[in-house]
């Protein structure tokens, strides 16, 4: 069974502990415990405490499933509306048009709680295990896909502040989710920002949106990167849902001194490339001790991490987007770089999440170019990995992808 077979079979509860309860039997083996160390030093993981809330926004998100109408509804409908909005499909849109309204209309109170929630703080709720099961989070998609149609409807009726807010409530969530949690939850608020991201997209390129608008939403979205949680905290939640069931689990003394040593490695500065080559070497040592368990364990929590900085790249991109359009709407053409929007629409130039260093920027006539460099740290021109699969793509943010 391969790695991302493993990956995708990860369920809800947390996730390595998910991912080691999906390997046959057959496949573990006992690590050869006196190779594969760093150095000497046996490090340990510090537990964090993370208090439980009362009255917080994950009560807000929950008494919205109760309210929804038909929970699933925004799964079975809303999702292939978006993508046909998207790829301006006009016949499927308008087909589908009375059936979104109607679904609208009848969650307006759903709304309303998820518009609270983004107001709220927010902590995940139970302390992980191996048995924790995250039964809200599969809801918290369906509220960020009920979200997002609403914005759309918005934005077709004219009301574009509606448009922003709903979709600022569902950047929020996608945020919250990973709040005090684990790997999974990351997962989760990763996918739910990649759907606002979208519907920003799709609402702040319409040229009838007013500049107060969009200069707000991005203070907004601004405000939302500040609450990012730490991914070295997420890594430490994961390690305490590892020691509460030592039994289902390779709780090894190898394996917590590598997540001490992932923790410090991914509490440094954007572009720190500490992280990356503790993977590597983290993934050759797996295999010389054996362990298939271990070997297993530690690429999620590099493909996590990776989300994790996809996640802040987009929060970043899509405030910088809509500084750019409100530039454009101001002063009839686009910046002709990003120190143009310094300091009336933004504090500072966009950093790649990446290299530490700036986003490129490239105006180009009536548009513009905006990406990130992706994984591998190299410029590659704004090019797509599905227009150049031999390469690791760069995470492009403008031009927008059609029927993405």
């Amino acid at each position: 069974m391969t790695r991302s077979v493993l990956f995708l079979r990860l369920r809800g509860c947390a996730t390595l502990a998910a991912l080691v309860c999906a390997l046959p039997t057959s496949l573990a083996a006992e690590p050869r415990r006196d190779v594969g160390w760093i150095d000497a030093e046996r490090k340990k993981v510090q537990p964090i405490h993370v208090p439980l809330l009362v009255d917080s926004a994950f009560d807000s998100y929950r008494e919205a499933v109760a309210a929804a109408s038909e929970p699933s509804e925004p799964d079975d409908v809303a999702e292939g509306w978006q993508a046909a909005v998207i790829a301006h499909n006009q016949a499927t849109v308008q087909a589908g048009l009375a059936a979104i309204r109607d679904m609208v209309e009848r969650n307006e109170a759903v709304l309303a709680k998820l518009h609270e929630g983004a107001g709220r703080d927010y902590m995940s709720p139970t302390e992980p295990d191996a048995e924790t099961v995250y039964p809200w989070l599969a809801k918290d998609r369906s509220l960020a896909r009920l979200g997002v149609a609403a914005a759309h409807l918005a934005h077709i009726d004219g009301d574009d502040a509606l448009a922003l807010q709903r979709i600022e409530d569902v950047y929020a969530l996608g945020v919250n989710v990973p709040r005090g949690g684990v790997l999974i939850e990351e997962l989760v608020g990763s996918a739910i920002l990649a759907m606002a991201s979208k519907a920003s997209t799709f609402v702040v390129f319409d040229g009838q949106v007013e500049p107060s608008l969009l200069k707000a939403h991005a203070r907004r979205l601004r405000e939302l990167r500040d609450r990012i949680w730490p991914f070295p905290k997420t890594l430490a939640r994961e390690w305490q849902g590892m020691m509460a069931s030592p039994d289902a689990l390779p709780v090894t003394d190898w394996l917590e001194d590598r997540f001490a040593r992932f923790i410090e490695a991914a509490d440094q500065p954007l572009g720190d490339t500490a992280f990356d080559a503790l993977a590597a070497r983290t993934d050759k040592d797996a295999e010389v001790r054996g362990s298939d368990e271990e070997a297993v364990l530690i690429p999620v929590v590099a493909k996590v991490r990776t989300k994790w900085l996809e996640s802040w790249g987009i929060l970043m991109a899509d405030e910088t987007v809509a500084c750019v359009r409100a530039c454009r709407q101001e002063n009839g053409r686009y910046p002709e770089s990003l120190d143009a929007l310094v300091p009336t629409y933004m504090p500072e130039p966009p950093t790649d999440p990446w290299t530490g260093k700036r986003m490129v920027y490239r105006a180009e006539g009536d548009g513009f170019t905006l990406y990130a460099t992706g994984p591998d740290r190299k410029d590659d021109g704004g090019r797509r990995g599905n227009e150049y699969p031999w390469l690791e793509p760069d995470q492009v943010f403008v031009p927008v992808e059609v029927g993405s």
